[in-house]
């Protein structure tokens, strides 16, 4: 067989692939992976409708003062991290594959608009995006994840690997800033301890006494400090603000120092009708209320005169 009937049958077989690939939408050439197109410094608010929060519709949006987390009319401090976090995710979701093309089999991947959770993105006055979170799935021998989502844009369904979709399926509550108490510990002077057993712990020339007389071990003080100069709550206790401003606090701590902006009063309650009966309220985040049991942030924070 000679070059020539050799280059003649190439050609042949090359017609017959364009055909093909012609024949099949040439899916391949069409399909994007990076299906979710937004500039994470763009984006000025999250309207998230999630299955992971049976509360209903919240927003997540930028403000001079940072992000602010909403619904109705509870405004709260939203974590930057959280909201970071989230951005990144939406950025860098990629799609394997287009798993589905048609929205009658919305159903089966959990995307219809009842049993999915929703995330619309805007920028500026814009909607830069709107993507549903459906099913996700298992597979026990290669343990890896996968997510179905859809955009608002067409009717396909695209299958995500990974953890990058599950991880956008968020309440409200895990978008609040936890924080307790933000403080330096090398501007607190002293320490009031109010309720069963009142003290003072505070500094002196000589060290560190305990009500103005016994000295105390610096690392020992120094350690506390440590704890308690950055410290969170894990379960908020927002319906206890009414009975707060009715009822005295059980005990309540003041951290003082000459170069403190301001007293830190840290106030306790106690509540026996609640699973965790101490709820914990500080005046950097006067907002926010915290339930504890006996350990966690009642015995980190509230410290017995015995102990020390």
């Amino acid at each position: 067989m000679n070059n020539k009937v050799l280059l003649i049958i190439l050609v042949a077989l090359l017609a017959v692939y364009g055909v093909y690939e012609l024949a099949s939408g040439n899916e391949a050439r069409t399909f994007d992976p990076e299906f979710v197109k937004i500039d994470p410094e763009a984006v000025t608010e999250l309207r998230f409708n999630s299955k992971a929060d049976s509360l209903g519709p919240f927003t997540v949006s930028k403000t001079e003062d940072g992000w602010k987390l909403s619904r109705g009319e509870a405004t709260y401090a939203a974590n930057p991290d959280e909201v970071k976090g989230v951005l990144n995710n939406l950025a860098s979701l990629k799609a394997s594959y287009i798993a589905a093309k048609s929205s009658d089999k919305w159903p089966e991947f959990e995307l219809t608009e009842d049993n999915s959770t929703l995330i619309e993105v805007f920028e500026g006055a814009g909607k830069a995006s709107e993507l549903r979170i459906g099913k996700f799935s298992a597979d026990p021998q290669t343990q890896q994840i996968k997510s179905f989502v859809r955009t608002g844009d067409g009717d396909n369904v695209y299958a995500v690997e990974g953890m990058g979709a599950v991880l956008l399926n968020k309440s409200f509550d895990e978008f609040r800033d936890k924080s307790a108490l933000n403080f330096d510990l090398h501007q607190v002077d002293e320490l009031v301890y109010e309720g069963e057993k009142p003290y003072v712990v505070s500094k002196t020339a000589n060290g560190w006494k305990l009500n103005g007389t016994e000295a105390l071990d610096s690392t020992k003080v120094q350690n506390f400090l440590m704890n308690l100069q950055r410290m969170s709550g894990d379960d908020f206790a927002d319906d206890f603000e009414e009975k707060a401003a009715q009822l005295p606090p059980e005990r309540q701590l003041t951290i003082r120092g000459a170069s403190l902006a301001q007293d830190i009063v840290v106030k306790c309650w106690r509540d026996t009708t609640r699973a965790k009966p101490f709820v914990i309220q500080t005046s950097q985040f006067p907002k926010s209320y915290f339930a504890s049991d006996t350990l966690r942030l009642f015995k980190r924070i509230f410290k017995p005169v015995s102990e020390w």
